[in-house]
């Protein structure tokens, strides 16, 4: 009869310990950049191989855009670089390079064009 008491008080015991746990905090969750203060809408611009582009500054400091190419789901936050006469933004994968108010965007690695001559629509 002890082992049967065992298998009773057990499940019990866990049970009990289980429902004492405070639950897990929820994750803070990062603010939506349309959100935040001093960020505007999308800048269109559309690229020389017709790639539409859409980007905005993440906030007032211009210091990190939010890209979206073509109508992709993906996001791409980049971040500012130093460089000569113009901005690149990067996340190491992705650039965007802004220069008189035209761009061009290339994958870093290769350095290969995704696509050149972007311009306000």
């Amino acid at each position: 009869m002890p082992k049967l008491g065992w298998v009773l008080v057990l499940p019990v015991v866990l049970l009990a310990a289980c429902s004492a746990t405070p639950p897990a905090p929820k994750p803070q969750t990062e603010q939506s950049p349309s959100r935040q203060k001093g960020v505007t809408g999308f800048n269109l611009w559309r690229c020389a191989g017709q790639t539409p582009l859409q980007w905005r500054y993440v906030d007032e400091s211009a210091e990190q855009i939010d890209l979206r190419i073509g109508n992709d789901d993906i996001m791409h936050r980049l971040s500012k670089r130093p460089a000569g006469l113009h901005s690149t933004f990067s996340d190491g994968l992705l650039a965007f390079e802004l220069r008189d108010q035209r761009g061009r965007l290339y994958r870093v690695p290769s350095g290969k064009h995704v696509d050149y001559d972007c311009k306000a629509q």
